[in-house]
């Protein structure tokens, strides 16, 4: 019964979202790309030679989340690497990722079409990034006796499957044949309702950003530009509020630091977005200019391409993340590797046990909305070298999270190619 019931809940959410296709471009996106999706399966399938791994993520930080395991499954040669998103965001993004033999969006939580997914991939194994829970895709796996693992997992107090409620979301986490988990506190929640198949094995996005900052791709113009401004700060992943609060403070900033820069990434680089922002910024009497021109004396540049943003960072010497005021703040790990000092403004992160841990080594700096910013720069970049040699002990002792993963999946080290 519980389960007709989310099967109802799927259906109005693909209703609403059909609805939303009419005049929402990435609604529209969602509901494109799944039209014809079992003839595409059915296609590539066709040609598999090796057993199918499915990889399942949510969106996009989902899939860099889980991209050094699935490098490393697709590099050991052994299997036939079939990867899924939800969201346009991610597929998009990854259409013609490499270490993939196909990419595709994940058709809708309907038994039905569960079914006939499962029966045309055929896959051997199932991997889930983070906290992708799509009960009827569960329960058939289950069914099927196909080993499924959830990886990179968080788990928090507040979470369904801790609640009264939440009996039919316990009883999907005990089909996954193993659970890796980020932390000991959600390796204890687990424990606490009769999961014995947990093991606390890292972060694999720490495994990413190592990768980025290793084998770097530099922006010649910012090089130039960063050798002009001090400091240089990259406002990353930002939303509307994020560059509100921006604007606010940037004039008591400048005052300080007459030669501060600001590189601007927003979340979403629609067009219409930027030409929003850039609005904005006149508004209040700034100058901008896109990352991509020649260097002028602009306040900030504006950056207007999906996938730069891991790599800006190098050229910054302070690092805001936005999301904290809205939806959920993005990824810190990818400023912090830089051994950087991070900001956020804001009070939404509790899904994330990173911005927890470097608050505590005083590597993050939180502010509230409301709250005086004015020389939140001065404190964030004071003893900025013990900073560095902070965030380089972090990682350093985070580091292999996605090599931990692949020996527990498939009984062997991984090797490389």
């Amino acid at each position: 019964m519980m389960r007709g019931i989310y099967t109802l809940g799927v259906g109005m959410y693909v209703l609403a979202i059909t609805m939303a296709s009419f005049f929402h471009a990435k609604a529209r996106l969602w509901v494109k790309g799944r039209k014809k999706i079992f003839n595409r399966l059915n296609e590539k399938l066709a040609s598999a030679r090796k057993p199918v791994v499915w990889v399942h993520c949510a969106s996009y930080g989902e899939f860099e989340q889980g991209r050094p395991l699935i490098e490393r499954i697709f590099d050991s040669g052994e299997y036939f690497v079939l990867v899924t998103f939800f969201s346009p965001s991610g597929k998009e993004a990854f259409s013609n990722f490499p270490k993939a033999h196909h990419v595709d969006y994940l058709p809708p939580d309907f038994p039905i079409s569960v079914r006939k997914f499962l029966n045309i991939t055929q896959p051997r194994m199932a991997i889930f990034i983070r906290y992708e829970f799509w009960l009827n895709y569960l329960h058939e796996l289950r069914k099927r006796q196909i080993p499924h693992y959830l990886v990179s997992a968080v788990f928090k107090p507040h979470h369904p499957f801790f609640r009264w409620y939440g009996g039919i979301f316990r009883k999907s986490l005990f089909g996954f044949k193993e659970i890796f988990v980020q932390d000991n506190a959600s390796l204890g929640l687990l424990e606490n309702i009769g999961i014995r198949n947990a093991l606390v094995l890292g972060d694999s996005r720490i495994d990413r950003v190592l990768h980025i900052k290793n084998n770097p791709q530099p922006i010649e113009n910012l090089k130039f530009w960063k050798k002009e401004s001090k400091p240089v700060v990259c406002f990353g992943s930002i939303w509307p509020e994020d560059l509100q609060w921006i604007l606010k403070w940037w004039g008591y900033w400048k005052k300080k630091y007459p030669n501060i820069k600001g590189i601007l990434v927003p979340h979403e680089v629609d067009a219409d977005n930027i030409n929003r922002m850039l609005e904005k910024i006149k508004e209040a009497s700034f100058k901008v200019s896109f990352w991509d021109c020649e260097p002028d004396n602009a306040d900030f540049l504006m950056v207007n391409r999906m996938g730069l943003l891991s790599r800006l960072y190098a050229y910054a010497d302070l690092a805001y993340v936005g999301g904290s005021m809205g939806a959920g703040v993005h990824n810190i790990l990818e400023p912090a590797v830089y051994e950087i000092p991070v900001l956020l403004c804001g009070t939404q992160f509790s899904n994330f046990i990173e911005v927890e841990e470097l608050a505590a080594l005083n590597c993050l700096w939180i502010v509230k909305p409301d709250e005086d910013a004015s020389g939140i720069i001065g404190k964030a970049l004071h003893g900025s070298d013990k900073t560095a040699k902070t965030l380089k002990n972090y990682f350093k002792e985070k580091a292999g999270a996605a090599d931990r993963m692949f020996q527990k999946i498939f009984n062997k080290p991984f090797f490389g190619v």
